[in-house]
């Protein structure tokens, strides 16, 4: 049992054992170049809302959304709207686990575009790819029971698929479109199985909607491109008053309906997806951050829908952390690897791989050390963040390593520092953390919360968590708010 009150009494432990700490001036330009590259090409999309001079597979599957979010690019989704979107991606990370244990599964894709189709400048990504089936992947708050109330109510989702299926050419075979609908923890998976009949048809549709949008936007004139798919549902131009969809009729999927054979699965891999078994190995794994928030990281699997999971301070710079992280493992500068075979409760971790010779033997060998990526605004003059040397510390302390390094990419000037920190006699940290992540991970497994559970041993977050975090009220009175 951790005797640890709150996360900053921790943090200031791990603070007072940084023994030297310097900018590592030989390893940095390879890193900084790759983050520089990244960031360039991430700031050109955001500027052109993503499309550039090319569509989304998604503005033709909704072409009156895409009108006014091309021509009136500066409205932002709703707050509501944005934690349904982050929810979506957090369940798609655990289908993607789980889908990734199966035979002939394909990683996650690069873009594709429909150039064999004569659309050319239609851009989209596949979520997944079991050998040649795709699947794509959705949630939904209601349920779709049957084709009928998929046509009715998601025909958008359907045609994102179609989309996919001609632009890489895959219509000799049958293909998925997966659901999981209502929330956590009564899932409900809901799989349909896909084929075109008619590849010719579904073409000419499609071509005629792409050329009805482009001359829609370049005359600026909506007229015709049919009623938005989220009428009814949350639209941000719709909230603003702006879209002109009240006039318009809904967009008439017949030729779908006639070319395209859809049927509902019932024992397909969907039944793998749902509830338990798409949370149970979330809730034995947890990130050195959790080790810092363990409170949050448990509202997290208890209520992951009204979980804000960003530990950066904005969506953006979560994306690009990202981005430059999976980009610097492709090149090799990075390595993603457990930290101890003896701790699995914790996520895999990057490495710096540094080469080192000796010049008696003239031979070179790779060393590893953990390292923490993170981007910011400041200039680099300001200091660097004490709680990303309390992450590097932990890390350093599970993996037995007293030397560990934090990379900061700096949005403004667009420059990055590398940050050498060495620690020592961190065998204390190690068996704190050990306590947090035991105490953390036998909560998780609690049905319901006592006043004997494991949740109240936990430390509190930092400060610097709490203040700005609305599931701290848990933390405060627990039972009063808590949803049973």
């Amino acid at each position: 049992m951790t005797k640890l009150k709150n996360s900053d009494d921790f943090i200031n432990k791990i603070l007072k054992k940084v023994t030297s700490f310097s900018q590592d001036e030989t390893n940095i330009t390879p890193i900084e170049k790759v983050s520089k590259d990244v960031y360039r090409i991430m700031k050109e999309i955001a500027d052109n809302r993503g499309r550039g001079n090319s569509l989304r597979v998604t503005d033709l599957c909704n072409p009156m959304q895409a009108f006014y979010d091309i021509t009136k690019p500066n409205i932002q989704n709703p707050d509501e709207l944005t934690k349904k979107f982050r929810y979506g991606k957090f369940i798609e990370g655990r289908v993607n686990v789980i889908l990734s244990r199966e035979e002939g599964y394909v990683p996650p894709q690069g873009n594709v575009n429909g150039t064999n189709v004569e659309m050319a400048d239609v851009n989209g990504k596949i979520d997944f790819r079991i050998r040649e089936k795709i699947i794509e992947f959705k949630t939904s708050e209601y349920d779709i029971p049957d084709k009928d109330v998929l046509f009715t109510k998601n025909p958008q989702d359907l045609e994102q698929l179609l989309l996919y299926i001609l632009f890489t050419d895959r219509t000799n075979e049958e293909h998925t479109l997966l659901y999981l609908t209502g929330r956590h923890p009564n899932l409900k998976p809901r799989e349909f199985r896909v084929k075109i009949k008619d590849k010719e048809k579904i073409i000419s549709y499609f071509k005629s909607r792409h050329d009805k949008l482009k001359k829609a936007i370049e005359t600026r004139n909506s007229q015709g491109l049919g009623k938005c798919r989220y009428f009814n549902a949350t639209c941000k131009f719709k909230l603003e008053g702006l879209c002109n969809c009240d006039n318009e009729e809904d967009i008439d999927i017949s030729e779908i309906k006639n070319n395209v054979f859809v049927e509902l699965v019932e024992d397909g891999i969907g039944n793998k997806l749902a509830n338990a078994q798409l949370i149970q190995n979330y809730e034995k794994s947890i990130g050195i951050w959790d080790i810092l928030t363990p409170r949050k990281w448990l509202m997290k699997i208890k209520h992951p829908y009204d979980y804000d999971d960003w530990e950066d301070d904005d969506e953006y710079k979560y994306e690009l952390r990202k981005e430059i992280e999976k980009e610097l493992v492709e090149e090799g500068r990075l390595t993603k690897d457990r930290l101890s075979v003896d701790i699995p409760e914790i996520k895999d971790q990057l490495f710096l791989q540094i080469l080192s010779g000796d010049p008696a033997t003239n031979e070179s060998h790779s060393e590893k050390y953990p390292i923490l990526i993170r981007v910011q605004d400041d200039n680099p003059k300001n200091p660097l963040n004490y709680y990303y040397i309390a992450q590097i510390g932990l890390a350093c302390a599970l993996s037995n390593n007293n030397t560990g390094y934090v990379f900061v990419f700096y949005r403004n000037p667009e420059v990055g520092t590398l940050y050498k920190i060495k620690f020592s006699k961190l065998g204390d940290i190690k068996q704190e953390a050990l306590n947090i992540i035991n105490e953390t991970v036998r909560s998780a497994k609690e049905k319901k919360f006592t006043p004997n559970s494991p949740f109240f041993n936990l430390p509190f977050c930092p400060k610097v968590v709490t203040i700005n975090c609305n599931k701290c009220v848990f933390c405060k009175d627990f039972f009063d708010h808590v949803i049973s």
